[in-house]
């Protein structure tokens, strides 16, 4: 277990115990990690019958809608409604990211909020200003480190509804533990959540076999007509115009896990994903061994995330998006074809 700091917990517990009202938020296009938090805080905080409101920039994909206290989550709702359930809110809690600038849309009010601030998360670099601070990197998800951070508070009982939210974080930012999870106590919090009565082939099977027919036909057709393959860079990547997106009808997470099937391919070790969105080309990356995409993110594509997991975005068009990728791989090649040696 990893070690969490007790003032930390101390002063957590203070601002619960003192708390009728809680709001919670996730970042713009929240994944099963960003879900899977809020509503595990949800679960808990119903035990102390506090309210709870869940405040999502846009919308939850179709995959994660089945969680329990779901009816909890506002998704994309007007500033101004966001502002009204903060009048009520004695504390603000934000998960799965550490920047305002993750909220989009609601980054000038969370910048502008005056109730007191928690984070918790497990990526690097947080600049959230926040009065309680839970930023560990040495954990598969925020998930996980939301389930030790309460083993340490013993007002709230872990519970099948909190274990199956944490299960869920933990499985998909590890993609089903193939990435971000070389840590012991990653397999001991899987022990403890079935202990708690979770159904694990259950939910993997939510989150990963409930495709639509259009995003199966979009998968295919994404690898068949959009994967291009740079063998002498270890590199490929797949690209959806806006059109591509309409011809299959996209919804949210549609897209989820496409990034990852390149990797499948014999010496690939980076891949990227493009997606052209009204005003930006959103950007999905994943690499194997020690190339860092979390800092090719940061660097170039006004992102971040993980090791060997992470997104960001483009305000160039999809075309010149591209080709600045593929330059940025050449710098990088020898970083991108010895990674895994």
């Amino acid at each position: 277990m990893i070690n969490i700091n007790k003032q930390a917990i101390s002063s957590f517990v203070d601002f619960i115990k003192r708390s009728k009202n809680i709001a919670i938020f996730t970042h713009t296009n929240p994944d099963g990690d960003a879900i899977g938090s809020a509503l595990a805080l949800v679960s808990m905080f119903k035990q102390l019958n506090i309210e709870t409101n869940v405040i999502i920039p846009n919308y939850v994909p179709e995959n994660l809608r089945w969680l329990p206290n779901f009816e909890t989550i506002h998704e994309g709702i007007p500033k101004i409604e966001v502002e009204k359930i903060l009048q009520s809110t004695d504390i603000v809690i934000c998960v799965d990211f550490n920047q305002a600038s993750r909220v989009e849309k609601y980054t000038q009010i969370l910048n502008g909020c005056d109730k007191p601030l928690i984070l918790i998360d497990h990526h690097t670099n947080p600049q959230l200003k926040a009065e309680v601070v839970f930023s560990y990197i040495e954990v598969s998800s925020t998930c996980e480190l939301i389930y030790h951070i309460f083993k340490h508070i013993p007002i709230v009982k872990a519970n099948v509804d909190f274990a199956t939210c944490i299960y869920v974080g933990i499985v998909t930012d590890t993609g089903v533990f193939k990435y971000s999870s070389n840590y012991i106590s990653t397999f001991q919090t899987v022990i403890d959540l079935i202990n708690l009565g979770i159904d694990k082939d259950t939910i993997t099977q939510n989150i990963y076999n409930t495709l639509s027919e259009n995003s199966l036909r979009l998968l295919g057709y994404s690898i068949n007509e959009r994967m291009v393959v740079l063998d002498d860079l270890y590199t490929a990547y797949i690209y959806l115009s806006s059109e591509d997106l309409k011809k299959f009808n996209y919804q949210p997470g549609d897209t989820e896990n496409f990034v990852n099937y390149p990797l499948s391919i014999k010496y690939i070790y980076f891949t990227a994903l493009f997606q052209e969105r009204e005003s930006d080309i959103k950007i999905s990356f994943r690499s194997v061994g020690s190339f860092e995409v979390n800092k090719f993110a940061e660097k170039y594509f006004n992102g971040g995330g993980h090791k060997n997991a992470s997104g960001g975005k483009s305000y160039k068009s999809l075309d010149d998006t591209i080709n600045e990728f593929k330059e940025l791989a050449k710098k990088h090649a020898k970083e991108i074809i010895n990674s895994k040696k």
